[in-house]
């Protein structure tokens, strides 16, 4: 298996989150550790098992394909950008806070390394951290996940990702809403909806306990818009009725 080559900016708690959940991995190999803080935590934790540190990413960056910009700096994020080579990712803010808020779970939600390391596998064969590659991982999510409706949207919430709630199934359209309350990807104020990792996750869930082969999943309302809530609206891509839709979903 080939190894994600990961460049970890930033040695504050989230590097040190990172660091303790895959250092040794088979899947994942973290070249070097950056950050101008001396005394970070993630810096003492590098070098207790051996990870190569530095004040300057650019050591390590040519080798990367995969960069981690813990800092929340946008002309960190701006030099990262410059000086990446072809074919490796930095994760966007979005991308980043959703890989470190489920690192920081990890212990307390038994999220595997194996199946963090399968994310972010995801998110290296995405060409971007745009809305559909969201869309595209947050449906890998759901593929993950076994068990009924209940099973998916409790683990989505054990990960830290915000609540799901199953608010009403309409059988004759085919169609399921869904409520959505301290989603991570609405972090800060937009013009449109931002839920896109839900989308994708809710779009899945919905179609494999259905059995229906594709669905589409709309957001009608958000947070990040100024609304109050997040609201979900998943149907087929065709209209269709869904025979035991209800019994699918509630079981």
């Amino acid at each position: 298996m080939e190894r994600t080559q990961v460049l970890i900016v930033g040695a504050g708690k989230r590097g040190s989150a990172f660091i303790e959940t895959f250092h040794g991995s088979e899947g994942i190999r973290i070249l070097g550790v950056v950050d101008i803080d001396k005394t970070a935590p993630g810096l003492k934790l590098a070098k207790r098992h051996k990870i190569p540190i530095s004040d300057d990413f650019r050591r390590f960056i040519k080798d990367a394909n995969l960069i981690l910009n813990l800092t929340g700096l946008e002309d960190v994020q701006a030099a990262l950008e410059h000086f990446k080579p072809e074919g490796s990712e930095v994760l966007t803010k979005s991308g980043t806070k959703m890989i470190t808020d489920l690192l920081m779970k990890w212990k307390e939600a038994t999220v595997t390394r194996r199946f963090m390391g399968e994310l972010l596998s995801d998110f290296v064969e995405e060409t971007s951290a745009s809305s559909i590659s969201m869309f595209n991982i947050g449906k890998r999510f759901s593929e993950r996940i076994e068990g009924n409706l209940k099973d998916h949207l409790d683990t989505f919430k054990g990960y830290g990702l915000g609540t799901l709630e199953l608010e009403e199934i309409d059988e004759e359209e085919g169609e399921v809403s869904f409520v959505g309350r301290n989603l991570f990807e609405s972090y800060k104020r937009s013009d449109y909806p931002q839920d896109h990792f839900a989308k994708g996750f809710l779009a899945k869930t919905v179609s494999k306990l259905a059995g229906v082969p594709e669905m589409n999943c709309e957001e009608m309302e958000c947070v990040a818009r100024g609304d109050e809530i997040c609201r979900f609206i998943v149907c087929p891509t065709k209209r269709l009725k869904i025979m035991g839709l209800r019994k699918s979903l509630e079981k």
